[in-house]
């Protein structure tokens, strides 16, 4: 009966322990990191990160250079540009609603903001970042 018994609370707290791991909230990425592609003096000027837990954005320039700071980010259907036009020193935060398990990818790029996405001028894109929401 001690041997049954013994087992059975075993069974039970394995169980319970499969049972908080399934439902604790967790994001299946990585935090990722995009940079600007660097200029002639071999700075970039800035970098864009996405954290999948709670689905973040920061947009982070780094640099007086008179440039803008543009993430690119694409998830399920989206295709968004983001600009801190801020300047140096400075952080834009989004705060998203993506579903979980979806593909995000961000790339940082260097620009002008004209007061829209359509009448702004972007280049120096650096490379793709991907990860999970």
């Amino acid at each position: 009966m001690k041997r049954t018994l013994g087992r059975t609370i075993a069974i039970a707290v394995a169980a319970a322990g499969i049972a908080l791991t399934n439902t604790s909230a967790y994001a299946d990425g990585s935090n990722v990191t995009a940079y600007t592609q660097q200029d002639s003096s071999g700075t970039s000027g800035g970098e864009v990160t996405f954290k999948p837990y709670g689905e973040h954005l920061y947009i982070v320039d780094d640099v007086k250079n008179g440039e803008s700071v543009v993430a690119h980010m694409q998830y399920g259907s989206k295709d968004q540009w983001w600009f801190n036009s801020e300047g140096a020193g400075t952080t834009r935060h989004l705060n998203f609603d993506i579903a979980e398990g979806t593909e995000v990818a961000i790339a940082a790029c260097r620009g002008h903001w004209k007061g829209s996405v359509a009448k702004s001028e972007i280049w120096a894109c650096g490379v793709w970042k991907v990860t999970t929401a």
